[in-house]
């Protein structure tokens, strides 16, 4: 291999068509790379939902939820099952094991549930699966507002014209119209016009459902022999076709028009929810994109193509646009990148002060990142804010391997310059094989991480492997061959550095004196305890270290401050909308006064509410906590009104704790729900406590007289459709209006249906004379569920905590010792939620991984190096590192979370590289007439200078990320940082800590028996 790089250095030509069409390739795979904002997420959960209108929580439970969970029990790889019963719906969420195949396993559970499908009522609507898409939520969001025209014509206006335009967008996979009314054709019926005239609301049904049917016929043949088809038309068109429509009265030859009995109406379905923004109702279009699609590219296709609509000004507005926050992700990843770009080539200059090395170091960190990407194309990945970080760190470490060889290139210059680009090369190959193969190797545990860990950092993994391949290849061939080249001219042809001899030599050589004078002061009166203090010092930290591993915070993702909270309404239960929506908007009048809040975006339901705060950064440094504070001190005056604050992020909120309490009677666990909340709220590090569960709702159950109905010539069928007709309406056909059905919904008038009693004393026409409900039943007032959850096939109930001061770890211990003193029923225990679950499962699943990691490179410098021996001292200071860069993470009140673990594995290959160095400079001289301290300490000083460019190139790549608060930062700030201080504990170790572990060693050396070469051809210590 040797003898290949030594000819190829030689052929300039041949190195540089390589590298211009490696980079010809890499600007090609940049134009093929997607954006995203993070890495595709894939998550092995999917969710069976059934649906069976007008039916209780507790019947869909029995019918529909508890049938189907025992039919999918027995499918394999199922990890957990959680379910909900909710008025008219079942669903069923199945979370399986990250190695099923997704696609077979919905086909088997489909099949399970087709086998008891003959079992459900016959109402039931086919049962579905889905699969969760974490992905799958809206790229582009437009703000419809009214201008003159009302909310339901301005959903019209939405569905019917842009809604088609924007769907022929390039990229775009669905479009969706949200909020405003829905149009509904109304027939609201005068109960007392139609007793007068003694028709049933049945009656109207039907009549209406008979006349508004087209119908195929047949065919016949016309005088041309020629097959016509006969077609019966009868759809109604029109309103006024509706009117017209005749109702026969009993058995009897009477007929009454419907609009003597009924007030018909193009109007709108009853509001179950509504949206507002700044106080606003509004209409949005959602807009999603297809799998394929280029969000930025696509976006703004859309942009231009809502700029071309002609809509006047302030009628809309774009809510939300994707591929914003991806631009301004990835522009403060690469403005983060181009600064420690510029910033290390910078301190290369100051340490060489030679524009010709200089030039050769920096021109390789555009090459290597062009030529990377061919590498993230090859892989399939996306540019993302992972994928970036990943090559910021890399522009780093990218220039390691050339700083090594410009630096031994300019040393060998001074002994022997015929043959000094050669010796370098020989004297270096190996030893930067083994640095990029120790800092690629410890990815390699990543390949057994769960899914969700390698979705999260597999980019970032692909992106800084890419980069150290490259980097080692351009360092042995392409610096080579430059250095090669540009060396032959003189010096005076070339060098810019007289800008440097002529404005700047004077001060920074003044600068430099007093430097070195104030220096070796300082360290004249250290001199004397180095030996000794520097190595106490390590050690000290390291003990103290090990107290922080157990001390710091240990979250999943330590998310420290954003820009928006979300914040829970909660009232009584059974508060309608139109209450529910005047308490809502004081909420939303209080927050909104507040000069921090930009806007505030609602979503109102029934007795609940869910607002979006965007903060304005720019009018206040507090963070999220305070804020979360504040206002909650300003709405927590409002009587019978519950608002609930949490962070909103990409991850989850990291200071909330879920427990599920586990049962059989939804009435017991209620209450034990409750004495849990006492005691967790007891607890000092406790701020709020919420339950996750309602009390049951109010309802009339009307109990009928079996025998009073037979007696009345009625049926259970009859009475029931005349109630429902009556209160809830019932839809007997469609409106056909142009290309679009609207359904025609037929009940009581408002003044007819306000009370119970309204329904209760409403007369039924039968035969010659009319019976009330109130005659055939009585009216009691009851409770019911508004919601079942059930957790692996039992009832469970959620309260949800949050707290302050403490990491979510450390929380959950002291909650979980103070639910300790609980005694609970038999059979009925508690579960804390996910998200300790998913930090306890990572703590472990890193440990394993970076033991992993550090094994791997271990075996790899045994390897190289031909000696396990040697490998020890190298591989000790990646523990003196982890537990020394712990220490200054908990000083700075950082957490362990999962960037800091991958901060850790990048450690175990990035930290030793100094130690790799010395260790290499050792075996140079390890035969010559020296004693062994001179031997370790000119093997030091003679990598000191090489050790300080690359520590210093790729702690200032870094360092602009550690002030980042874009998108995505939560993920690479705190790995930045981690890998920040220890890559300086990496230097400092290597110069007065290092040497004394070697010393050790060549003390042990004498005593072991030395293993004979495995790999001839990788040993980078020479063979006597």
């Amino acid at each position: 291999m040797l003898e290949l790089i030594h000819k190829l250095s030689h052929r300039k030509v041949t190195v540089l068509m390589l590298v211009l069409g490696m980079v010809g390739f890499g600007i090609a795979s940049y134009h093929e790379l997607s954006f995203e904002l993070m890495p595709k997420k894939e998550t092995s959960i999917l969710s069976i939902i059934t649906r069976y209108p007008g039916n209780a929580p507790s019947r869909i439970e029995e019918l529909i939820t508890k049938p189907i969970e025992n039919q999918i029990v027995g499918i394999g790889g199922i990890e957990k099952i959680l379910s909900s019963s909710e008025e008219g719906e079942s669903k069923i969420t199945i979370f399986f094991q990250d190695k099923e195949v997704l696609k077979y396993k919905a086909v088997e559970i489909k099949s399970k549930v087709d086998m008891i499908r003959d079992k459900f009522p016959r109402e039931v609507e086919e049962p579905y699966v889905v699969r969760f898409n974490p992905d799958d939520r809206p790229m582009f969001i437009i703000k419809l507002a009214s201008s003159g025209e009302d909310l339901k014509s301005l959903r019209e206006l939405a569905e019917k014209k842009y809604k088609t335009i924007l769907e022929k967008i390039p990229g775009v996979g669905e479009v969706l119209v949200i909020g405003g009314r829905y149009r509904e054709v109304r027939i609201d019926l005068n109960k007392g016009k139609m007793l007068g005239a003694r028709v049933n609301p049945n009656a109207v049904m039907e009549s209406i459902r008979n006349i508004n049917r087209d119908s195929y016929l047949g065919k016949v043949i016309n005088e041309q022999n020629q097959d016509v088809e006969v077609r019966i038309k009868n759809r109604i068109h029109t309103i006024s076709e509706l009117k017209d429509i005749m109702i026969p009265v009993g058995e009897s030859s009477i007929l009454v028009k419907l609009e003597q009995i009924a007030d018909i109406y193009d109007g709108a379905r009853d509001l179950e929810d509504l949206s507002r923004e700044k106080g606003e109702e509004n209409v949005t279009i959602q807009i999603k994109r297809n799998s394929q699609a280029n969000i930025i590219d696509t976006c703004a296709g859309l942009r231009k193509q809502v700029d071309s609509l002609g809509l006047p000004p302030g009628a809309w507005e774009i809510a939300y646009d994707q591929s914003q926050y991806i631009s301004s992700a990835i522009s403060s990843v690469v403005q983060s990148a181009l600064i420690g770009a510029v910033a290390c080539c910078a301190v290369i200059f100051l340490f060489l002060r030679n524009s010709i090395y200089t030039i050769i170091i920096c021109i390789t960190i555009p090459i290597a990142i062009l030529i990377s990407f061919c590498i993230l194309h090859f892989f399939g990945t996306t540019l993302n804010v992972m994928t970036l970080a990943g090559l910021a760190l890399g522009i780093g470490v990218l220039i390691d391997s050339s700083i090594v060889m410009i630096e031994r290139i300019n040393e060998n210059l001074k002994t022997d310059p015929g043959n000094a680009i050669s010796k370098s090369i020989g004297d270096l190959w190996k030893e930067l094989f083994a640095s990029s193969i120790t800092n690629i190797i410890v990815f390699v545990p990543l390949l057994f991480a769960s899914k969700e860990l390698r979705s999260n950092f597999q980019d970032l993994a692909i992106s800084v492997s890419a980069c150290i391949i490259i980097s080692y290849f351009l360092s042995v061939l392409f610096v080579p061959t430059i250095a090669r080249s540009l060396l032959s001219y003189k010096k005076e042809d070339i060098d810019l550095t007289f800008v440097w001899e002529r404005f700047w030599r004077k001060d920074y050589t003044k600068f430099l004196e007093i430097s070195k004078e104030k220096s070796k002061q300082i360290f004249s009166l250290l001199n004397r305890y180095t030996k000794v203090n520097w190595l106490r010092f390590q050690i000290l930290i390291c003990l103290l270290g090990i107290v922080c591993v157990i001390q710091i915070r240990k979250e999943y993702i330590d998310f420290q401050g954003g820009k928006e909270l979300q914040a829970s309404v909660e009232l009584k239960t059974g508060t309608n909308l139109e209450i529910t929506s005047q308490i809502v908007s004081q909420v939303e009048k209080l927050i909104s006064e507040q000069p921090f809040v930009e806007k505030v975006s609602t979503k109102v339901e029934k007795w609940h509410a869910d607002l979006i705060v965007k903060i304005d950064v720019s009018k206040t440094n507090d963070k999220l906590e305070t804020i979360k504070e504040k206002l909650n001190e300003i709405t927590s005056h409002l009587e019978g009104v519950f608002v609930y604050y949490a962070d909103v992020n990409s991850f989850g909120n990291s200071k909330e704790l879920d427990i599920d309490i586990i049962g059989d009677e939804t009435s017991e666990l209620k209450k034990i729900a409750g004495e849990l909340a006492k005691e967790i709220q007891s607890i000092p590090e406790t701020d709020q406590v919420v339950y996750r569960f309602r009390e049951g709702k109010k309802e009339y159950q009307v109990n009928l007289n079996r025998e009073k109905i037979v007696l009345a010539g009625l049926n259970t069928r009859d009475i029931t459709e005349f109630a429902r007709t009556a209160i809830q309406g019932s839809i007997p056909t469609k409106f056909f209006d142009k290309d679009k059905e609207v359904d025609i919904r037929v009940r009581f008038r408002n003044n007819d249906r306000k009370e119970i009693d309204d329904l209760m004393f409403s007369l039924l026409p039968v035969e010659k004379k009319s019976v009330s409900l109130k005659e055939m039943g009585f009216v009691k007032l009851g409770e019911a569920d508004t919601r079942i959850n059930r957790k692996n096939k039992r009832r469970m109930v959620t309260i949800t905590s949050t707290f302050k001061n403490v990491g979510l770890s450390e929380y959950a211990d002291l909650v979980e010792k103070r639910l300790e003193t609980v005694s609970f029923p038999l059979n009925y225990f508690y579960e804390f939620g996910e998200s300790i679950k998913k930090i306890r499962k990572n703590q472990i699943e890193m440990i394993g991984f970076i033991l992993f990691a550090i094994f791997l490179t271990y075996s790899v410098l045994s390897i190289l190096f031909q000696s396990m021996l040697y490998s020890v001292p190298i591989m000790l200071m990646v523990p003196v590192n982890i537990l020394s860069t712990t220490f200054f993470l908990y000083i700075l009140g950082e957490s362990y979370n999962v960037s800091v673990y991958i901060g850790f594995i990048l450690l175990s290959g990035l930290a030793i590289n100094n130690s790799i160095m010395i260790l290499e400079n050792y075996f140079r001289i390890e035969n010559e007439d020296m004693s062994l301290q001179e031997k370790i300490q000119s093997a030091v000083l003679g990598r000191k200078r090489a050790m300080q460019m690359t520590t210093l190139t790729t702690i200032i790549a870094l360092f602009p990320a550690i002030f980042s608060s874009s998108e995505g930062s939560e993920f690479w700030r705190p790995m930045s940082l981690s890998v920040i201080i220890g890559m300086t504990i990496s230097y400092v170790g290597a110069i007065h800590f290092f040497p004394h572990l070697l010393i050790w060693t060549n003390r042990i050396k004498d005593k072991k028996f030395k293993l004979s070469s495995l790999i001839p051809s990788l040993t980078i210590r020479k063979r006597l």
